[in-house]
């Protein structure tokens, strides 16, 4: 559960009316897509018939690149509060000093964290340095994520690389080696292809799996939106970057 409201301006959840039902317009399927289907049966078939005689490595090699992004991020927490109002004003307090300020709602407890991280080590070098603050690992499970015809691949795809380049923007911009300007291209991008690919599921919505998977990727779609729309001054800006990082990386779990 994010509680973005508190914080990004102009964030939506959706340009969906509350309550509407999205219209989708089935795709028809040819007997183009059969055989194709059955040729891809076919060079399975063969593929692991080889590899039964080998060390399983042209498996290994296969899964590798269907699942090439798995592991963690690693948030780091700076207060838990049994109280949604004392998480909230801990949550200011820490924007308003660069930090995330992202809440995090799990087993009735609020924990409030500071930034994410892509390494461990790195989260460990901060926690070092602010007494009281826990490391808390968020395991990509993309494996949850609905299979709609290759539409979950590119939101994988997308998703890591987003939290990665927000995290790399975040630190070049609190370093002072990238500008507020730069900053803005960069989250822009991003935007424009999450709104690709928000469109795309639109348009060839099939079921309520393709509904499950927009909402995750409307999500990251409003959270960029509001950092563009959002108005925000050249000092929120380090805060904002880490917060939406947070968001990305807390997607994924």
């Amino acid at each position: 559960m994010d509680y973005s409201p508190y914080y990004l301006k102009n964030y939506l959840k959706s340009d969906r009316t509350v309550g509407e039902k999205p219209k989708y317009n089935k795709p028809k399927r040819g007997r183009g897509a059969i055989k194709f289907i059955a040729f891809v049966l076919v060079v399975c078939l063969v593929i692991f018939a080889v590899d039964a005689f080998t060390d399983g490595s042209i498996y290994k090699t296969i899964a590798g690149i269907v699942n090439p992004k798995s592991g963690k991020y690693y948030i780091l927490i700076a207060s838990e509060h049994q109280s949604e109002t004392e998480a909230v004003a801990s949550a200011t307090l820490i924007r308003a000093n660069g930090g995330a300020g992202y809440i995090i709602y799990e087993n009735e407890v609020y924990s409030v964290a500071l930034a994410t991280y892509l390494e461990e080590e790195d989260a460990a070098v901060v926690q070092t340095k602010n007494q009281g603050t826990v490391i808390k690992e968020v395991e990509k499970k993309y494996s949850l994520f609905p299979d709609v015809s290759g539409f979950s691949d590119r939101c994988i795809a997308l998703l890591d690389e987003s939290t990665e380049k927000l995290y790399s923007v975040a630190n070049a911009y609190s370093s002072k080696s990238l500008s507020a300007g730069s900053v803005l291209n960069e989250v822009t991008a991003i935007r424009n292809e999450f709104f690709n690919l928000k469109s795309d599921l639109l348009d060839a919505g099939q079921s309520g799996d393709t509904d499950r998977l927009i909402s995750v990727v409307d999500q990251c779609f409003s959270a960029v939106e509001a950092v563009l729309t959002g108005g925000y001054s050249s000092t929120e800006l380090e805060s904002v970057l880490r917060y939406v990082t947070t968001l990305f990386a807390y997607c994924a779990r």
